[in-house]
């Protein structure tokens, strides 16, 4: 009997040392605005909600057009202390 192929995640190994320097160069914002749709954000809101409380920054998520929505971040965010991040999951990674 041939075992499929082992998956990529099995091996894969986060740089940790990658993650902190960006978390230095970033802490200084706190708000962060998430855009994206469906299964590229399900996961990190389902994160977000579990770890609400272990985290000073707010995090707002932009997956939606109602232009009312839109219109509130925009007034309500400021760009001096908003991290924007656009996710979009596409094609084969």
């Amino acid at each position: 009997m041939v075992l499929p192929e082992t998956p990529e995640f099995v091996s894969y190994r986060p740089d940790f040392e990658l993650i902190k320097k960006l978390a230095v160069k970033y802490q200084k914002y706190d708000n962060i605005l998430i855009i994206g749709q469906g299964g590229s954000v399900s996961s990190l809101i389902g994160f977000y909600h579990a770890l609400i409380e272990s985290t000073d920054k707010k995090i707002y998520f932009l997956s939606t057009i109602d232009p009312d929505y839109v219109y509130e971040l925009k007034h309500k965010l400021k760009s001096d202390n908003t991290l924007v991040i656009a996710i979009s999951k596409s094609g084969k990674r």
